[in-house]
This record gives structure tokens, C-alpha cells and sequence, in this order.
């Protein structure tokens, strides 16, 4: 019995040695350590038990699509601070937009810039919701509330736009460090089409490149024709020319 665990434990030093040297030569594996009957420690085909665990290649157009996204939703955190900044409710208003580029919607409706007079109709209330209360101009305003709680920013968002386009965005996201959370966007064209997408963050971190360098991202929708569309994607990737 006594030699029985020596074996065992020298087989799990053994397992342990390799799992390390094999992470200092940058190369981590899923499942490939196998010990067989006999006692021999073998390591297995990445291609038979799991896979190498690589950077998804992705094309210069999804990236910058991406890109696109993850700072559009970025901006509802200023939204909270500022909630004056059109730069910001224009990028909320283009959610659905950058989401259906990814999923390869080409043709969601446009929306043109939103621009706000004053502030007038904007209501801070005591219990720190921001109230937008048709605020805009005539042919492009915003509706419905942001709530800042307890480090989550959640958000339900109504734009009304030319030729009755609407959409309306649902979600919340953390206010600090990475981006975690989900919003959900319907969108309806001048003809009554609509469009619904949601893009899911979790733990997206964005450092000093255009794209993030940690999390995961997944975006799905299904258009007016009843067509679905669904990207998941973990990071940091690599882009291919």
C-alpha cells in the first residue's frame, strides 16, 4: 500500500513538472497529460485530447467593428457622470448598429446624429436616476432613465427619430475596471421592420490597444426576415491582413 502512494505521488510531481515547463515555452494545453497503466507519463496529441489553446485570427474588418462597439458602450459610464453629452446618447442610439455589423446585418436602418438644444428636459431626481424627458431636437429625441447602483449602471433608453424610426435599448453595465453586462436593442425602421440584437461583456478589458486584451464578447440578433445571427469571441485575438 505504502509503495502504491509513492508511485502515485511521483506521478503527480511528474504531471506537475511538465504542465510547468510546458507553460514556459508559451505553449498551454487542454487535457494532454496522460498517465498510462504502467506508470509512464505520456503527453497527448493536442489534435486527439483538446486543443491548443491559441488566439482566434480575426479579419481588420470585424476587429474595427468590435472596436466600434466596445467604445460606443463604454460611453453609458460618462452617461451617468454627464448626462449632456450627445456624442454619448449617439452612441447609445448606435448599439444595434455596430452589433448587426458584426453579425452581418447590412441593412439595419441609419440613424442621424443626435443633438440636443439644452438640457431642459433632463431631470436628476434625488435618488440619483437620471430622467430624459423628450430630450433633443424636433426630429430626434430620447426617453426613459439611467440609474447608477451600487457599481452598476442600468439603463432603458427610447429614441424616437425621423420617419418614426424608434429604438429602444435595455441593460446595465459596470461603472469601474472592465466591462461586464448586457443590453438588449430593438430597432424599427420608417417601415415598421424591426430588428432585435444583444451583445453580452464579460470581464472585457480594453489597456492601451484599440481592442481588449482580456474577456469575452458575444453578440446575437435575429432580423426582420427572421434570419439569425450570433459572434462569440474570447480575447486578446490576432488579425490577419
Amino acid at each position: 500500500m505504502k509503495s502504491n502512494i509513492n508511485v502515485l505521488i511521483k506521478q503527480t510531481v511528474s504531471v506537475v513538472v511538465i504542465a510547468f515547463f510546458l507553460s514556459l515555452q508559451g505553449q498551454t494545453y487542454a487535457q494532454n497529460i496522460l498517465v498510462e497503466p504502467n506508470g509512464n507519463i505520456t503527453q497527448a496529441d493536442p489534435s486527439a485530447l483538446g486543443q491548443r489553446i491559441t488566439h482566434e485570427q480575426i479579419s481588420s474588418k470585424l476587429a474595427m467593428q468590435i472596436q466600434r462597439l466596445v467604445e460606443a458602450v463604454y460611453k453609458i459610464r460618462s452617461l451617468a457622470e454627464n448626462p449632456n453629452d450627445d456624442n454619448a446618447l449617439f452612441a447609445m442610439q448606435r448599439v444595434a448598429k455596430f452589433c448587426g455589423e458584426i453579425i452581418g446585418f447590412t441593412n439595419m436602418p441609419n440613424q442621424t446624429r443626435f443633438s440636443s438644444k439644452n438640457d431642459r428636459n433632463i431631470v436628476r431626481r434625488k435618488d440619483g436616476i437620471i430622467e430624459f424627458n423628450n430630450h433633443g431636437s424636433f426630429d430626434n429625441k430620447v426617453q426613459g432613465f439611467i440609474q447608477p447602483l451600487s457599481g452598476v449602471v442600468y439603463t432603458e433608453l427610447f429614441f424616437i427619430g425621423p420617419g418614426n424610426r424608434k429604438i429602444v435599448l435595455r441593460g446595465h453595465l459596470t461603472r469601474q475596471y472592465s466591462l461586464t453586462g448586457t443590453f438588449a436593442v430593438e430597432t424599427w425602421n420608417n417601415k415598421g421592420l424591426c430588428w432585435k440584437t444583444q451583445c453580452t461583456f464579460d470581464s472585457i478589458l480594453v489597456a492601451k490597444t484599440p481592442l481588449p486584451v482580456s474577456g469575452s464578447l458575444i453578440v446575437g440578433g435575429v432580423d426582420p426576415y427572421r434570419r439569425i445571427g450570433e459572434k462569440k469571441l474570447g480575447f486578446p485575438v490576432t488579425i490577419f491582413k
